[in-house]
């Protein structure tokens, strides 16, 4: 399979847009730029593709941020910085793109809202500076949600969790028991 240049997809897609605009379809709406086009580093696939204009764009990012995730830890997203000490959900604070924060945020990315940067304010307090309040609400709903998530698993909901296991060894088996537990409790086995 013959691979063209950059150049060549390039003049391709001039050649087509002017070939649309001749045949007098309208031409689409210019796109957001790409701020951190030009941006390196582990995790530079998934900036260079903020903000996310297209749901193509959201599903690959989502996709890729999955794959970070699977291959690297379910909290790895959220302690990767760049040189600066940012998140990646830093950067989706910074340009209000609300698509990417969701899908960052579902990644494991919230541990990293509140911790500040190199540079000072943390995700959360720099979309707040920037006047993106419903990134902010998110931030903060994300916050009562973690906060809610260690407050469930605290010393008593452990003890009780423990007590109720072991009530349930202590208990005399019988074997109508393991066979509910098999069947699922039908009579179709």
């Amino acid at each position: 399979k013959r691979r063209h240049s950059g150049r060549y997809k390039a003049a391709r897609h001039v050649l087509a847009v002017e070939m649309s605009a001749a045949l007098g379809a309208a031409a689409p709406a210019a796109p957001r730029p790409k701020p951190y086009a030009d941006a390196t580093g582990i995790f530079a696939k998934l900036i260079k593709l903020l903000p996310l204009a297209t749901d193509e764009e959201a599903a690959t990012f989502e996709r890729r941020a999955r794959r970070f995730t699977r291959r690297l830890g379910p909290l790895s997203l959220g302690r990767l910085v760049d040189d600066r000490r940012r998140p990646i959900l830093w950067y989706a604070c910074d340009i209000d793109d609300h698509a990417a924060l969701e899908i960052l945020l579902d990644q494991g990315c919230a541990l990293s809202a509140f911790v500040p940067t190199a540079d000072g304010p943390s995700p959360y307090e720099h979309a707040h500076r920037l006047g993106h309040a419903r990134i902010a609400e998110t931030l903060k709903g994300w916050a009562h949600r973690e906060l809610a998530d260690v407050m469930d698993d605290g010393p008593a909901a452990q003890r009780a969790r423990h007590e109720e296991a072991r009530a349930l060894l202590r208990r005399p088996k019988r074997r109508d028991d393991s066979l509910a537990a098999v069947c699922g409790g039908g009579w179709a086995c």
